[in-house]
């Protein structure tokens, strides 16, 4: 059985029952349900016959991406990379039935729902599940691995930064080491000695000069920043020093990186992840800043979205441009790549953020260490206190694209008002023009758009 959170909706669903007259509040049970294509057809059936009603299905399918590619500039973007297929078309029904035992059964023959499926919340309300094999193939057990390694090497320097975060291998260093993927630790020269331990082939120690302890480094006005802000622009000047066009730099608390394909999140343990956005990234003129989305934040079976994000804000695993550009510097205690993103975007210049592949991180303040003294014990007396003071820092930075967004674990949480929902659309349509990548070297553009595994091998 697969759950998903899902809003209420009416726009591309149905509601039936197993009465004339159902009176949703008063229902018992709710099961929103999602249909693959394949099997509308076999279920209309069995909703009429079962049920007695004429059953239509309405395809939720937004054809999102569809729309995304028909650009030429995006196709020439994106071509010649890994695939992203989230096109499937799933039906929705929103379905209520009665309290009583005849109607449950048929409810469960319906959809075929096993007796250890049928369960009820504090609320008495359903939740979302699928109908029975209505997913592609199951991926999730297997593991993308590289066939030739020459073909998905980063281009670019991978940074990891971390703080108080020793007792064990920060999960960052240690999803990277599975990869085989060389990178820095960058560590307070105060803590080398706990994370010299996690030195091997893969892993270096670099250790952050004192002089990132003075005033424009490790103040914001007249007071500490306490943040990674002093490390990020360590980091930002050793790489341009090393003559690196752009770099990479990670929070540590990434627990694996995976691609997102035909409804499934596999892991990926292959850095084609970095590769596939630096590739991207140096296609687009004038890009200062790119990156990984949340897998949390894209449902293995949403068709709503597209290859890469445009113009947003990009945050926790970043490719950084080491042009000697004032807004590519890191500044401030609190979310400073919300700032540093909003402060792009501002030059006009664009950003992007990819959905192909994605990075799987623990949730702010969820593990000690790292930022989560400045939210909960360092400079304040509580969790509520920090993100509040969190929340007010950068929306005093950025008020006209700040909203505030409540979560489960705390009251105050900022919305980037950047992806032209909720507002920010000067931002939203800075120009996307491409340019030749001069360290491809699988370019191909011909005239039909291909895909290119570059060697990914699943296993």
């Amino acid at each position: 059985m697969y759950r998903q959170k899902t809003k209420p909706s009416t726009k591309h669903t149905i509601t039936f029952s197993t009465n004339e007259n159902p009176n949703i509040k008063n229902c018992k049970y709710k099961r929103v349900v999602y249909v693959m294509n394949n099997l509308i057809e076999d279920l209309n059936k069995r909703l009429t016959d079962i049920l007695g009603i004429d059953c239509i299905g309405r395809c939720k399918e937004k054809n999102t991406n569809e729309k995304f590619m028909d650009d030429l500039v995006m196709k020439k973007i994106l071509t010649n990379l890994p695939e992203f297929n989230q096109s499937n078309p799933l039906y929705s029904y929103d379905c209520f039935i009665d309290n009583n035992e005849e109607d449950i059964k048929k409810f469960q023959e319906c959809f075929n729902i096993e007796e250890g499926d049928l369960y009820t919340t504090k609320n008495e309300l359903m939740k979302t599940f699928y109908y029975k094999n209505v997913k592609c193939e199951k991926l999730n057990k297997k593991k993308y691995y590289d066939l030739d390694r020459s073909l998905t090497e980063p281009i670019y320097p991978i940074y990891v930064i971390s703080y108080s975060r020793f007792k064990t291998r920060p999960l960052t260093s240690w999803a990277l080491c599975e990869m085989k993927q060389k990178h820095y630790l960058v560590v307070e020269k105060k803590q080398y000695d706990n994370y010299t331990q996690y030195v091997n082939t893969y892993t270096t120690i670099l250790v952050m000069s004192d002089k990132y302890d003075d005033i424009k480094y490790g103040k914001n006005g007249g007071e500490p920043v306490m943040s990674s802000t002093c490390v990020r622009n360590f980091v930002w000047e050793h790489s341009r020093n090393n003559g690196d066009r752009r770099h990479w730099i990670l929070d540590d608390n990434i627990k694996r990186f995976v691609r997102w394909n035909k409804m499934n999140h596999i892991d990926c343990i292959s850095p084609m992840c970095f590769r596939s956005c630096e590739i991207i990234t140096d296609r687009i003129k004038k890009c200062l800043m790119s990156g990984l989305s949340y897998k949390s934040m894209c449902p293995a079976i949403d068709t709503n979205h597209t290859p890469v994000i445009l113009n947003t804000h990009v945050y926790s695993c970043i490719l950084l441009s080491n042009e000697p550009n004032e807004e590519c510097y890191w500044r401030g205690r609190y979310n400073e790549d919300v700032d540093l993103s909003i402060r792009i975007l501002k030059t006009g210049s664009p950003t992007i953020k990819l959905n192909m592949f994605l990075c799987d991180k623990l949730e702010t303040g969820s593990c000690k260490g790292g930022n989560e003294e400045i939210y909960s014990t360092g400079l304040v007396s509580s969790m509520e206190e920090g993100m509040k003071k969190k929340y007010d820092y950068i929306y005093n930075l950025h008020p006209q694209y700040i909203g505030n967004r409540p979560l489960k674990r705390n009251k105050y949480h900022h919305d980037i008002k950047l992806c032209g929902e909720l507002g920010g659309l000067e931002l939203k349509f800075n120009h996307i023009e491409y340019q030749k990548n001069i360290y491809e070297m699988l370019e191909y553009f011909g005239d039909e758009f291909i895909t290119n595994e570059y060697g990914l091998i699943l296993k």
